[in-house]
């Protein structure tokens, strides 16, 4: 069972250290809210079962089994495809994925969520391959001592380095393209690039699907 699978994973995934300590810091942090209505007692704290989810998917196959059964076969490989491929810095994001179900209605909806407030916001690393380095040809040190009309000899060694990693070898024009377009960058901003959005990728498009493939399944289940 895929759901299972993602329970099970889930409960064994341990965080690093620093990312329980940052969940900590969240909790006192949102405990100041609370010091103007007499602070926080610990007897007012409602702490759920950490396995409700789990139970609750149980508590479905045993109802419901033409819906868990595509909760199994669609939703099930969404939640563990997006857990095995959730990119790691501390952690914290990746402990923090669940499914949750909820009652709309007359409906039974699962829903994959991430609990870190800043689980929408993270993105792929974007990575610009490098070129290998090579020596300068003969052609192109000899063309070093005549940069054009207004730059300078550094400007101009720095295009011709440049364009020695895009072609080889590197023509006295070619140069000139590179220098003015090292002016241009300098003389505006350039805004980071950016990866793709995670959930986007690992949530919202496969689940898009996988819901789509339910209530075709769910509904040729109850005729």
């Amino acid at each position: 069972m895929a759901l299972s699978e993602f329970f099970e994973r889930q409960r064994e995934y341990q965080a690093s250290p620093s990312a329980v300590r940052k969940r900590a810091t969240w909790s006192a942090r949102g405990n100041r809210y609370l010091r103007a209505s007499g602070g926080l007692r610990r007897d007012d704290l409602v702490q759920p079962d950490p396995d409700l989810n789990r139970k609750l998917a149980l508590l479905t196959e045993q109802a419901f089994p033409v819906v868990s059964r595509a909760f199994n076969d669609h939703l099930g490989p969404v939640a563990v495809a997006a857990f095995e491929s959730w990119p790691v810095a501390s952690g914290l994001s990746k402990s923090l994925l669940d499914l949750e179900y909820k009652i709309d209605g007359d409906a039974l909806v699962g829903v994959l969520v991430d609990r870190a407030p800043y689980a929408y916001y993270i993105r792929e690393r974007t990575r610009t391959p490098r070129a290998k380095p090579r020596s300068f040809r003969p052609e192109e040190v000899a063309m070093m001592d005549r940069p054009p009309k207004g730059a300078t000899r550094e400007e101009w060694i720095q295009a011709i380095a440049v364009g020695a990693k895009q072609v080889d070898p590197v023509s006295y024009g070619y140069a000139v393209g590179v220098l003015k377009n090292i002016r241009k960058s300098e003389s505006k901003k350039r805004r980071p690039r950016k990866g793709k959005r995670v959930a986007d990728d690992l949530v919202f498009r496969p689940g898009l699907d996988a819901a789509t493939k339910m209530e075709s399944q769910i509904a040729g289940g109850i005729k």
